[in-house]
């Protein structure tokens, strides 16, 4: 057991023999003495964290929200990913918190360290003789009666627990001895949460029913739910898991090895290592749906560091650049910030050190930081050399310089002998390099991804014996142990499908839609904004270790006469494409004798197209890249939008090569939108463009509806951790729904919360009523981007910020009795919900566009549903989820 926190480095040596002795005598006499647990007076329990707090208070479950119509028949069972979970009514689970005495005067913070010390307590030194227990081996324990004889039932009540620690050589032996606290903070509230699952409010419940200042004293179930949580994860949490565990997220490797991500572009090196683990895993959750409990159990897809070298990692890494010398390059160092590796030589194995810094030199550069006395000028390489001798020792001369220190007291290890530590996820986004790959990897079908679930989830989550054949004793399901039960099929639920809306395209041609997907069979005109007589377009090439399938040039120009053709179909009036050639721009990439910054690059890049182009800049240019890389793509788009002010279009190498009708008329829809022009309307003016029946009011108020989108935007993970964030919104001006306008502020960096959103709403009211000379009657306002947990920061700091932008933007254009109806949606696309068709039907295929479910898994006490708005070929679809938080026009229901 490892219960030290402590990192240091160099040569320890023990004391002499006979100290080493007697020390050894005075440990043995202390590991003999018992070990008492004993009652403490009865106090508070400790309070939560802020950031737990402000997620308890911001939960949605604190929000009293429209609730969801009773009366909606289902039309068609569809299976979903959730197990549906039933509690008895004489459970008695009880949920303790421990909280760990502090090591050498300093809390404990390693989870590696957390987890060894409550897992000696747990299991060997003071471990639960009457009762069954589990444990997250973090913070809580779940016990089906008293933990100990010495703990009382009184909720704040605690015991102290005497336990020792593993110590290092050169601590007292006294050292070992620690006293940590065992809180017991409450029962399972099973009929409270039985009681927030049924759903008994009555057909006529309108989604106009706010109250969203529930009292705090009301039942909330999240604290539940962990419990729930913990006993699913019985065997995930001990240490006996053949696994990894990240978050809610655990990954059974079954001896199966992960699949391998290789650098394909990196040809330097003979053996080309991998550079990501792929593992397939479980992300589980405890959720409260109608009438009942759920699991939801759903499959996901992760990349790995692999447990190998760091300087093979990065060799593998970004072997494949000319500028690479064994060292990261500076804007890459991110990505190994904060892995977590392990020195071979340390003197106390197996340690875990954390990456602070790479130097920009190699070890043979780097000067060894010693203290006075000894030699300044020897290097990190020279040093470990010395220190570490022998015939096996080899240290690479040239291999990176990680910091496993701080900033102030830095700790120099060479790379080539750390190791990186199993289960740790790349926390950022992979680059182009690896996309396709990881693609391949992720890519299921739904029969695939049931599967999955069935046959290698359901026995880690406790639901199934993992040895069904044994003989010996009976095996009992952790739920058994606690009085419950989960079911081992999916669940059914019922669910309805939108009819297909029809498609206005001009005055001729109202097509009705079959599928939730684009096909221009047929449609020979657009409403056209601008005409674009002549086609502009270019071609931009790279180095291929970039891109190694690069359109050719006579492809480009096949692609560019096959699209002039298409574009005059439509109606934009583009004349044949009679050049005998495409212009081409290199894309100024690193090299040997050139290394550029972001800044340095976009600049030559800005010359080199402004150059192509000409003085005479075309309302509109086509762009063809010479490969799906993000950071060309995002240059193209640089000198477009911030340096020459037109729009672009970017095709990728697929579309050049293929040339498809259907492709060619969808860069056409971009083509013409862009130029100001409408694709199409949603039905027609007969019907208010989709909204007849929605809104219960006048007819001459449903022409003045406004629709808006927000969503902030973060710069991941990065070298600069002090990007701003970018937050936007967009709102229509128009009684079609066609035209929208965008404002955008720049904030705190990762900050979630629009704290300029009034701003930006009263700029588009300005821009409506400039178009309309009137305000909007409706404003229907789609949030983007949020979790559950921050749904009452939603209502509480954003709603109030639309509702003043209303009020002053009333008194602004002089109608004082303006009255806002703001109805405000957040949709939810990054969940964990998928639906499956029945075994009856063909579960190759995804479930079609337009699927709506609003029962079963949706929570009971919400406005909320899932829709399925466009077809999903490939993988498993996703539809996204929709929570109304206000609804103060009363929109109508009507699925």
């Amino acid at each position: 057991m490892s219960g030290s926190e402590n990192v240091g480095y160099g040569n320890r040596r023990s004391a002499s023999q006979a100290q080493g002795n007697t020390r050894t005598q005075r440990i043995n006499q202390l590991l003999n003495q018992p070990r008492p647990r004993t009652s403490l007076p009865f106090q508070q329990v400790p309070g939560l964290s802020t950031a737990e707090q402000k997620i308890r208070d911001d939960a949605i479950q604190s929000l009293d929200l429209p609730k969801a119509p009773q009366n909606l028949s289902g039309e068609e069972m569809v299976k979903a990913n959730y197990f549906k979970v039933t509690i008895s009514n004489k459970v008695d689970i009880r949920k303790y918190r421990i909280s760990l005495g502090q090591v050498r005067g300093r809390p404990v913070k390693k989870r590696e360290s957390i987890r060894a010390l409550i897992e000696n307590i747990l299991n060997t030194q003071h471990k639960p003789r009457n009762t069954w227990w589990t444990s997250d081996y973090h913070s809580y324990i779940i016990a089906t009666s008293k933990l100990y004889d010495e703990c009382s039932d009184a909720i704040g009540s605690a015991i102290s627990i005497t336990h020792t620690r593993s110590i290092r050589p050169d601590e007292l032996p006294e050292a070992m001895i620690m006293k940590s606290t065992l809180f017991f903070e409450g029962f399972l509230q099973r009929d409270s949460l039985i009681d927030y699952t049924n759903t008994s409010d009555p057909p006529s419940q309108r989604l106009s029913n706010m109250n969203l200042s529930k009292p705090s004293e009301e039942y909330l179930p999240l604290e539940d739910l962990r419990i729930l949580n913990l006993i699913s994860w019985e065997s995930i949490n001990c240490s006996t898991f053949k696994g990894g565990r990240v978050g809610k997220k655990f990954y059974p490797t079954d001896n199966n090895p992960p699949e391998k991500i290789l650098n394909e572009s990196n040809k330097r090196f003979s053996t080309r290592n991998h550079v990501y683990d792929v593992r397939m895993g479980f992300f589980t959750s405890m959720h409260p749906g109608m009438d009942s409990v759920l699991l939801n159990v759903s499959t996901t897809t992760t990349a790995f560091l692999p447990p190998i070298s760091l300087q093979t990692w990065l060799d593998a890494r970004w072997g494949h650049l000319p500028s690479y010398r064994g060292i990261p390059l500076a804007r890459e160092k991110h990505e190994i910030k904060g892995v977590h590796v392990t020195f071979d030589l340390d003197d106390v194995p197996n340690r875990i050190l954390v990456i602070s810094d790479v130097n920009h030199l190699c070890v043979k550069g780097v000067k060894w930081e010693v203290v006075s006395g000894k030699d300044p000028s020897k290097t990190v390489w020279q040093h470990m050399k010395n220190v570490h001798t022998g015939h096996t020792m080899v240290f690479d001369e040239n291999a990176s310089c990680i910091n496993v220190g701080n900033t102030s007291y830095p700790k120099w290890l060479p790379a080539d002998h750390l190791h990186i530590c199993e289960w740790q996820t790349a926390q950022w986004k992979l680059d182009n390099l690896f996309t396709a790959q990881m693609l391949k990897f992720a890519k299921k079908t739904l029969l695939q991804n049931q599967r999955e679930i069935i046959r290698k989830a359901l026995i880690p989550l406790g639901m199934k014996n993992p040895d069904p054949n044994s003989g010996s004793k009976k095996w009992v399901s952790p739920y058994e142990e606690c009085g419950m039960k989960v079911e081992e099929r999916l669940l059914e639920v019922t669910s309805k499908h939108l009819l297909h809306p029809s498609l206005t395209y001009n005055s001729k041609c109202n097509k009705k839609l079959q599928t939730a997907s684009w096909n221009l069979v047929g449609v020979k005109g657009f409403n056209v904004g601008e005409k674009y007589p002549e086609l502009k377009i270019v071609h931009v090439t790279a180095n291929d270790f970039i891109a190694p399938d690069s359109p050719k040039n006579e492809q480009v120009l096949s692609f560019a006469k096959a699209l002039a053709v298409k574009l005059k179909d439509h109606g934009l009036g583009t004349q044949a494409f009679n050049g005998k050639l495409v212009p081409t721009v290199a894309w100024p990439t690193n090299d040997k004798n050139k290394t550029y910054d972001s800044v340095q690059r976009r600049s030559a890049f800005n010359i080199l197209l402004d150059k192509c182009v000409g003085k005479s800049l075309p309302s509109l240019l086509i762009v063809v890249l010479p490969s799906k890389d993000a950071t060309i793509y995002s240059d193209v788009k640089w000198w477009g939008d911030c340096h020459a002010g037109i729009a672009t279009v970017c095709v990728g190498p697929p579309a050049v090569k293929f040339q498809s009708a259907g492709l060619l008329s969808n860069l056409s829809l971009k083509v013409n939108f862009k130029l100001g022009g409408i694709n199409h309307v949603i039905g027609n003016s007969e019907n208010y463009y989709g909204f007849r029946g929605c809104i219960p009011t006048q007819t001459d108020k449903v022409n003045r509806v406004m629709i808006v989108g927000a969503d902030v935007s973060h710069a991941g993970k990065g070298p600069d951790t002090g990007c701003p964030s970018m937050a936007g919104i967009v709102a229509s001006f128009d009684n079609k729904f066609c035209h929208y306008a965008a404002s955008s502020r720049i904030q705190a960096n990762n900050e979630e919360f629009i704290s300029d959103l009034g701003g930006m709403l009263k700029e588009r009211l300005a821009h409506f009523y400039t178009h309309n000379k009137c305000l909007p009657a409706y404003i229907l306002f789609y949030r983007d981007g949020m979790s559950e947990s921050q749904f009452g920061m939603v209502h509480k700091q954003e709603l109030p910020q639309i509702q003043a932008a209303c009020e002053e933007s009333a008194a602004k254009f002089g109608r004082p009795n303006f009255k806002k109806f703001v109805t405000l949606v957040v949709v939810i696309k990054r969940h964990h919900t998928r639906f499956f068709p029945l075994e009856s039907k063909d579960q190759t295929k995804n479930i079609a566009g337009g699927l709506v479910v609003d029962k079963h898994i949706t929570a009971p006490n919400q406005m909320s549903f899932f829709l399925q708005s466009h077809e999903s070929p490939l993988g498993t679809a996703r539809s996204a989820h929709y929570t109304v938080i206000s609804n103060e026009g009363c929109w109508k229901w009507k699925p």
